[in-house]
């Protein structure tokens, strides 16, 4: 199977390639955070509610349900929005465009913090209860996005992304064969700035 890199004029290095592929695995994590959260999204609130009751008991339901909803929200955003911007910036990368590496460093660093604590928010007890496998997720996104940092900044890299791409030269197989065609039919053939001739009859007498 062909990879889209394969189309560019200068086929990009291994490392670009594997920083490409490494960017992308590290979202993987948070897809999975929010596609949890949501659909445990009654438990998720009942438990962030439980937790906004005990630090203020004197809030009224009104307030403890605004509590809820601004901090889900907001857990929410601070997983998705990376996971787009990284995936927007790791394909314009993958284009030859030096600066989206600088935005999917940066992307990358804010990520993983916004992860661990974006996690926390969007989890209920069955998920506290198994917290070790939440550090491993983020660890494990920590770890790709290191290791696509890496990749994209190795010495083949950066003269690929410094260096002009080469145009691919497109030839046309058979350049005189429709000389040949014009010529063996009786049909002058076309000329550039110059009127085409009309076909004369053959003189039957």
């Amino acid at each position: 199977m062909r990879s889209p890199l394969d189309a560019l004029p200068t086929p990009a290095p291994q490392s670009v390639r594997f920083s490409l592929g490494a960017w992308l695995a590290s979202c993987i994590f948070p897809l999975i955070a929010v596609t949890y959260a949501v659909s445990r999204m009654s438990d998720v609130r009942a438990h962030q509610r439980a937790i906004a009751l005990a630090e203020t008991p004197d809030s009224t339901a009104t307030s403890l349900d605004r509590v809820v909803n601004v901090t889900v929200w907001i857990a929410l955003a601070a997983m998705i929005l990376p996971v787009i911007i990284e995936v927007v910036l790791a394909i314009l990368m993958a284009k030859r465009l030096a600066w989206a590496r600088i935005g999917l460093l940066i992307i990358g660093v804010l990520a993983v913090p916004a992860s661990l604590i974006a996690v926390d928010a969007l989890s209920d007890d069955q998920a506290v209860t198994n917290r070790t496998w939440v550090l491993v997720g983020v660890g494990i996104q920590a770890l790709l996005a290191l290791i696509g940092a890496l990749l994209m900044y190795r010495r083949e890299a950066n003269v690929w992304f410094s260096t002009r791409p080469q145009p691919t030269p497109v030839t046309t197989p058979y350049p005189d064969l429709a000389d040949r065609k014009g010529s063996a039919a009786g049909r002058p053939t076309p000329v550039a700035g110059k009127p085409v001739p009309p076909p004369t009859k053959p003189d039957r007498t």
